[in-house]
This record gives structure tokens, sequence and C-alpha cells, in this order.
């Protein structure tokens, strides 16, 4: 029979400790206690904890021993002051001191039954859920819209100008031959680029505990449960990522401590029970050197520094109330998907150069789900905007909040001269009018350090 000593006098008898709950208390069909009965008016519960002797096992609740019924609203709290005999006899503690270990963790304490379920989340568990399926999805109709016009012209004396002012600023170009060029012919063409952003969030839910301290309950018999993707959560600022837990209303019900099964106490891990170690200073030889250890006086053994050798710790699940309120949580994740395609036809004039460019907005458009392009005049872009606009929806996990795609229209114009009888040809592209003229014939960059080139 386990036992509490050492605190108040001799042994004595304390009630058998709760290990299901609230069994002998009023409960809702679903676990939850919403009203309890004075605590003399209640019944002991006839559930021991597995490895207890049933009768009259012994707890200590708040500092001292008690009688039949146990004041939940009460945390226990541990005995004052240092013991050399330990407070609670654990059966499992084993026969022989144990090794002094300061490192040592407290364990992880797992729950040993399943808790009633919440109607709407029957699969919600202890454990972070995967990303819930969101509710149907339908892309609206491909409809008509007007682009602007992304042409843009320049004289030839702009387009030398350009060129001229491009040399100007870079140590390997020389500016005499593009002053010397004469402008043939100037080409135009353009570049389409096209960008979807979609904000979504995913919702993933799981049961959460707190120390039951006689806090307002919200039960199931306060309302019907909203379903996972029901629950109310604020959106944040448009496009801005975050994570966000909310509490799902009606869900929460009182269920016994798991981890200490309704005693408030667990069993000290680190000297497993005994309420004393092996000696570290003497290696538990009792002396050092020829001399009588002075820390363990010649015991070999030492008084446990975690539970001052009473071999019980405050459970830290319950905070030692003894009781949880279970509720189940609800995250979501915002964040932002982002797609892009660019359609270059002229292969001469790289692709890297045109990532950062700025363009002309040709059509800009924002709403809760967007319609892929279908008049644009260029196939390709139409295409890519339909693959795009389908794989940011076919995320079953993710709802879609909002949708904005924007189309931009970069000029490129292809310019020709001659130069001493010479032709040549350099491109300008974008609304800064940036040069390309991998052949110009007056450069050196053979050992050139410039950051600029």
């Amino acid at each position: 029979m386990a036992e509490l000593t050492g605190l108040t006098g001799p042994s004595q008898s304390l009630p058998p400790v709760e290990s299901s709950g609230i069994a002998s208390r009023q409960r809702s069909s679903y676990g939850q206690s919403v009203r309890l009965p004075p605590l003399s008016q209640q019944s002991q519960s006839q559930a021991p904890p597995p490895y207890n002797d049933v009768e009259h096992n012994t707890l200590l609740a708040s500092g001292g021993l008690r009688g039949a019924g146990m004041d939940q609203s009460i945390p226990w709290r541990a005995p004052p002051g240092e013991t050399d005999t330990p407070t609670y006899h654990w059966p499992d503690a084993p026969d022989t001191d144990v090794e002094d270990n300061e490192k040592v963790r407290e364990p992880v304490y797992k729950m040993a039954h399943a808790l009633p379920t919440i109607p709407g989340h029957e699969r919600t568990s202890t454990k972070e859920s995967k990303p819930a399926e969101r509710p149907k999805l339908q892309i609206p109709h491909n409809d008509r819209r007007e682009f602007k016009s992304g042409n843009l012209t320049i004289s030839h004396e702009e387009a030398k100008g350009c060129l001229v002012d491009m040399t100007s600023h870079r140590c390997c170009y020389g500016s005499g031959a593009a002053r010397e060029l004469e402008v043939q012919e100037i080409e135009y063409s353009a570049a389409a680029k096209y960008s979807l952003e979609t904000f979504v969030e995913s919702r993933t839910s799981k049961r959460a505990c707190i120390p039951y301290k006689g806090q307002t309950v919200d039960s199931p018999q306060e309302g019907a449960p909203p379903a996972l993707w029901e629950a109310a959560i604020e959106a944040p600022e448009k496009y801005k990522p975050c994570v966000k837990t909310v509490r799902v209303p009606h869900c929460s019900i009182i269920e016994t401590c798991y981890a200490c099964s309704g005693r408030g106490f667990n069993k000290c891990y680190r000297c497993k029970g005994r309420g004393k170690t092996k000696c570290r200073y003497c290696k538990a030889r009792g002396q050092r050197g020829n001399k009588e250890c002075e820390y363990c006086r010649g015991k070999g053994r030492q008084r446990c520094f975690r539970c001052n050798g009473h071999a019980v710790i405050s459970c830290s699940v319950c905070e030692a109330y003894k009781q949880l309120e279970f509720f189940i949580e609800v995250t979501s994740t915002f964040k932002v998907k982002t797609d892009e395609y660019l359609h270059h036809a002229d292969k001469r004039l790289p692709r890297k150069l045109l990532r950062g460019i700025e363009g002309i907005t040709l059509f800009e458009e924002e709403a809760q789900i967007v319609a892929p392009l279908s008049n644009f005049p260029t196939l390709e872009v139409n295409s890519q905007s339909e693959k795009l606009v389908a794989k940011h929806a076919n995320v079953k996990t993710e709802r879609l909040i909002l949708q904005r795609h924007k189309l931009v229209g970069i000029p490129i114009a292809q310019v020709e001269y001659t130069r001493k009888g010479k032709g040549g040809k350099y491109w300008l592209y974008g609304q800064q009018r940036k040069v390309y003229a991998p052949d110009y014939p007056q450069q050196c960059c053979c050992s050139c350090r410039c950051p600029i080139c």
C-alpha cells in the first residue's frame, strides 16, 4: 500500500486517486463537467491508478493530508523543507539508488485513453492534423478583356543618344564609336510578362489542453461547435503572410490529468522515486581520497536535489490542479503564392535582362478567384495564364482568399547602324531604355574590375 509519511506525523490513509476524468461527477454526453456539485456530495471514484493499492491509496492535497473528497480548485503543493524519508513510496521505484544526473529531463507523458469526440471534429486528436480539405472551388469562366497598348517608338537621335550615354558611364566602353555611328533602321517588338499572386489560407487542428483551475468552460452544451472551415478567423492585411491560432467555440471538456492520474504530483524523474541518489562527488564510495566525503558524510548517497528527498514533484502538465480543460484549436497559415511567365521571342536578347525591368501595364485585375486570360493576341500568354490559375486552384487544402494577376509589356527596339562601312546592332529595352550592345566595336574588358561592367 502506497503511503505518505513524514508530513503531519505517522502515515495516514487518503482517498483513492481519480483516474478517469470526472466519472464521479456530473458530466455531459461529451465528457464535459459544466457545474460541479459540492465536494461533500461527491462519491469517490472507484478507478484507481494502475500501479497503486486500490482501497486506501494516499494523496497529498494543498500541502496536507485530506479526508474523503478532494477540492479540485486547490492545487497540490509540494511538502516544504527537506526530508530523509520519502513522502510517497512508489511501487515501481528501483531497488538501488541511481546515478545523479543534473542534465536529465522530465519525461514526456502520454495519454492512455481516447478523449470524447466532438461533433464535426471526430478525427481531431492531440497531434497536429494534416491541412484540412477546403470547400469546393469553382473557377470563373473566361471573359474578354481589354488590353492597353504597349507600343513605344523612339527617334534615331534618341536611339543613338541612349548608346552614347551608356558608353560614357562604363569604363570599358569608348564613347567615340557611339558618336560616329549612323542609325539606319529601328525594329520594334515587345516581351510580355504575366504574373499571378494568390493569397491562400490552410487550416490544421488539434486537441490542446490547459490546467483546469475553475475557469468558465465553453462546452458542447453551449451550442453546436462550428466545423473547421466555419470557425471565424479574421484574415490579415492583404497579401501579408502570417499564422493565427484560435479556439473553436463549444468544444471544451474537462478530464482528469493524464500525466498524474489526478494526483497533482508525479514521481521525481531525477531520483526515479527513491528520494536519494548516489553521491556524485565521491562516486558513491563515501570517501574522497583518504577522507570521509563531506557531501554525503560517508554514506555514499545524498538527498535528491530535485525533490529534496520527497520522491515527488508537482505535475507540470496540470500544474498540480489534477484536471485539464481540453479544447480544439485551429491554426490558420496565410501565405502568398506567386508565379510568373515571360514570353520573349527574340533569343538574341537574353531573357535574364528582362526579369527586373519596368514595362507598361497592359492589364491588371484583382478578385477572390480570377479567370485566366483568353483573348490576348499572343496565344502562349493565354495558355500559361490558364495553367497558372489552375495550378493555384488545384491545391485542395488551401482556401483562396484573394487573387490578382497582371500583364506587363516590355518594349524592345532593335537598332541597326553603320560605322566606317561596317554594320552592327544593339537593343534598347524597357521603359528605362537600357542598352544591350554585345558587338559594340569599341570595348575592352580583358582585365576589367569595374562593378558596373
